[in-house]
């Protein structure tokens, strides 16, 4: 009975936590909205977008895209760029409405009526709290119909409403109103819409769907269909701090070149390089599998048509098929900065086959510098012949057999002018930016591929935007690489798009971004400081003006302010107020200079100095409150500890020195105690309390002029050391806090090194690191070689880095204005144009790392690959 009663227990107990848990969640889910913000949308849709971070969105696009930088400057895209940063700024001012919008899938759709934006709330009882707070953000009022109206920055009147869980943003009511009306058709149950749905997948940042058959009726300003024509795209898109890529899938609908290509099984890639002219701008090429196949397929013009069957009668034979079947798997139309007309370049099976077809085709053998040309024209049609009609569209009144090839132009110079070059060895191959870029982002097969540069080819890039001409010079400077291409798929195709933002000193070992100029030399190393506002990293540079600038991310100078010497000190940044504000913290000789993010003083700055400093600042903040104190030693032998507001402590003894102190102060604490050490230029070490009260009478001394030292700790004085070079006689010297000295004999000759102490290898203790001439040398704190680099060049400085991808050594060649990188782990060396070392930074907080590189007067930013 007992055994029962157990049983019956554990049976009512389980049966109990199962109801539990079941109204726990029954609870849960009913509190969540249950109508879909995707299901609700209207039909009709010619574009759709959604984000899964719409905060991640905008940083990616106003802070970090270079691309997104340069569209910026046309005020139709200005207007949605500043939009989406209006509506980032104003849902992160309300924690609430953070919370709601951030991580949420946010969709919008754009209509023939306008744009529609909707998503869900987390929690269905939030609704009269988020309408709240939204209505107050926006300072917005409900009407008659409960929908608010508020204008946004551009004074564009835009409207919301909340129902049942909905959020609901639009510039016209009706569109509102039209996705509350449920007997209305919606998107997400359209054919069309559900064929590309798991495309348009909730992990991007952003997807998008396009039905080019109803955008292209609007006439948009940016022309979406400039190489989709009619169909329903699917992707997503990837933005980088120089490109924009995008991934998806493309149905093509409707009598058009491209749903004829659905029947042509995928060709391999050719090298395009080796038989296009090096003054390339554009191209398109067709990859084939039967070419006949195609062109039965295809409907030509009835001109077309007559043609052909003129040369057939010609010829007394189907000329048209015989030429057909000699054709291989390319056909490429292509431009060239020297021409406004575009040429052919068909690849041939049969050269000499192909030869006898021309000779039929044409009416005048040409001869012009060894180069044999055939006249196509004829006083019938004296422009020449559409003889790949409708796959190309221009005319062919020149022909030239070159390699493997037939080329086709409207005229004989065009055609002379690009056979000799070919001849010449001037083709692509040359342009080593176009390999590059080949090589990294052409696939291995395709369908169709286009490609442009359109910072050469500006003339047609209304043809994708549609502004005026004179808008686009600008803007599209840097943009050097543009590529789309097709690839059969289950009877559509995979696409790619892909746009990069490149500098014009790019080269095969040089990824530079961008470049800037100053008005004059830089005469210190960039250095970092985070935008507070945006969370982004900018950087801070001086020339020899003494102008601080302020430089964003994309390299746009944020301010410039002049400063009366030169900084002296690394550059740190504070937050004076404790606000979550910063500022930028250095001193010249004469003066402790605080500036804020905007490039004002902050109160009481520039404090001057009582003297001039002797050091580099030191900035401590003891107990990591933001309490900070600021100590510095200055050539009337004295150091001085200032808070943050720059007023000196009157708690704190001013440290007299026997000699002037050069090397930067420094804190330790061992055990509970904690100690600030300084070192003068003749080797006395001085070590105080935070009062400025000596701690310790150190007899012991290092050499005079030591370059550099460092506290080596543990729990204990006797186990804690001040480490320093004694380059003369190439030892280790060690002082224990407890004043014993201890020396390592090094077997290297390290008189007049420069020396610095960093973590080289992997044990996480510190190394030392020695540049002489053209060497580098690496040692643990035992004298044991860790590494040793050499290099072709003298050396003035170096220094390494490291993280979980890269681990180099890098250098500065002041005689050769030169930066040399030594890669560790790939035994890899990498020459760089600079006159300062630079600065190693994740500049777009994109887990890449870049090097600002500063060149005399230019600042560049290059990603390290």
């Amino acid at each position: 009975m007992s055994r029962f009663k157990t049983i019956a227990f554990w049976l009512f107990l389980t049966a109990a936590l199962g109801t539990g848990i079941y109204v726990y969640f029954n609870l849960k889910s009913s509190k969540k909205p249950q109508i879909t913000a995707l299901s609700v949308l209207p039909d009709s849709c010619l574009v759709y977008l959604n984000t899964n971070d719409l905060f991640e969105l905008n940083k990616k696009i106003n802070s970090q895209s270079l691309i997104a930088d340069k569209l910026n400057l046309f005020p139709e895209v200005r207007i949605v760029f500043s939009t989406l940063q209006e509506f980032d700024s104003i849902f992160n001012s309300n924690s609430v409405v953070q919370e709601v919008i951030e991580k949420n899938l946010i969709h919008f759709a754009y209509y023939s009526s306008g744009f529609l934006i909707s998503f869900n709330l987390k929690q269905l009882g939030d609704q009269d709290i988020i309408k709240g707070y939204l209505a107050e953000l926006f300072n917005s009022k409900a009407g008659i119909d409960g929908v608010y109206d508020f204008k946004t920055g551009s004074k564009k009147t835009l409207h919301f409403q909340l129902s049942e869980g909905l959020v609901l943003v639009s510039d016209h009511r009706s569109l509102i109103a039209k996705t509350l009306d449920k007997t209305n058709l919606k998107l997400e149950r359209a054919p069309s819409f559900a064929d590309f749905k798991n495309t348009l997948s909730q992990n991007n940042l952003v997807s998008i769907y396009v039905n080019h058959s109803l955008f292209e009726k609007e006439k948009p300003k940016l022309n979406l269909n400039a190489l989709f024509e009619n169909g329903i795209s699917a992707a997503s898109i990837e933005f980088t701090p120089s490109q924009v890529i995008t991934n998806g899938f493309f149905r093509p609908e409707g009598d058009q070149v491209f749903s004829y290509l659905t029947s042509q099984e995928s060709q391999a890639s050719m090298d395009i390089s080796e038989f296009l002219p090096s003054n390339t701008v554009s191209f398109k090429a067709f990859a084939i599998s039967d070419y006949d196949a195609l062109t039965v397929k295809m409907k030509q013009s009835a001109t077309t048509y007559k043609q052909w069957e003129t040369f057939n009668l010609k010829a007394l034979y189907n000329l048209k098929l015989d030429f057909e079947n000699n054709v291989g798997a390319h056909v490429v139309q292509f431009k060239t900065l020297a021409n406004e007309t575009e040429l052919t370049a068909v690849e041939i099976i049969d050269t000499l086959n192909a030869r006898e077809q021309l000779l039929i085709l044409s009416d005048t053998l040409i001869c012009a510098d060894s180069v044999l040309m055939y006249k196509l024209s004829s006083s019938e049609y004296p422009a020449g012949y559409r003889l790949f009609e409708p796959l190309l569209s221009n005319l062919s009144a020149y022909a030239a057999i070159y390699s493997s090839h037939i080329y086709f132009a409207e005229n004989a110079e065009t055609l002379l002018n690009t056979l000799n070059q070919l001849k010449s060895n001037r083709s692509l191959n040359a342009n080593i930016s176009f390999v590059t870029y080949m090589n990294q982002h052409f696939p291995d097969e395709y369908n169709f591929l286009y490609y442009n540069s359109p910072n050469k080819l500006k003339d047609k890039i209304p043809t994708f935007f549609n502004f005026n001409a004179s808008e686009i010079a600008k803007p599209f400077t840097n943009f050097k690489h543009f590529s789309y291409c097709l690839t059969k798929s289950s009877g559509q195709f995979k696409f790619r798009f892909h746009l990069l933002h490149e500098s014009e000193n790019r080269n095969a070992e040089q990824n530079i971004l961008w470049t800037l100029r100053l008005d004059t030399l830089a005469i210190i190393s960039a250095q970092g400081f985070v935008n507070h506002v945006t969370n982004e990293n900018e950087i801070l540079i001086q020339d020899k003006n003494n102008s601080l600038y302020l430089i964003n991310a994309k390299g746009t100078v944020l301010w410039k302010k002049k400063i009366t010497e030169k900084i002296q000190s690394k550059i740190y940044t504070v937050d004076i107020y404790k606000n979550g504000k910063f500022q930028v913290l250095f001193n010249t000789k004469k003066a402790l200079h605080l500036i804020d993010r905007n490039g004002n003083y902050v109160e009481n700055y520039p404090i001057t100095l009582a003297s001039e400093a002797s050091n580099s600042l030191s900035l401590f903040d003891y107990e990591a409150d933001k309490d900070y104190r600021i100590l510095i030693a200055c050539k009337n032998k004295s150091i001085y500890n200032y808070n943050i507001h720059g007023v000196k402590q009157e708690k704190f003894n001013v440290v007299k020195t026997d000699n002037e102190v050069h090397l930067a102060i420094q804190y330790v604490k061992i055990g509970l105690s904690d100690y600030l050490v300084a070192m003068d230029e003749e080797g006395k070490i001085y070590t105080f309390s935070r009062k400025g009260v000596g701690r310790i009478g150190l007899r012991n001394r290092s050499i005079t002029h030591c370059k550099a030292f460092y506290c080596d700790l543990t729990n204990t004085i006797n186990g804690s050391y001040i480490v320093y070079i004694d380059d003369k006689n190439g030892h280790i010297n060690k002082i224990s806090f407890d004043d014993r000295k201890e020396i390592i004999k090094l077997n290297t000759e390290t008189e007049n090194t420069e020396v610095k102490f960093r973590l080289i290898d992997d044990n996480r203790s510190m190394d030392l690191m020695f540049t002489k001439n053209s060497s580098i040398w690496s040692y643990n704190f035992s004298g044991n070689l860790i590494s040793e680099t050499n290099s072709n060049l003298e050396l003035k400085e170096s220094d390494f880095y490291k993280d979980e991808s890269h681990s180099f050594y890098y250098s500065l060649s002041a005689d050769q204005q030169e930066i040399t990188l030594n890669d560790v782990l790939n035994q890899k060396t990498k020459s760089l144009k600079g006159t300062l070392m630079p600065y190693i930074t994740n500049l777009f907080k994109d887990n890449k790392k870049y090097l600002i590189l500063s060149n005399g007067a230019q600042l560049s930013c290059v990603a390290i690959d």
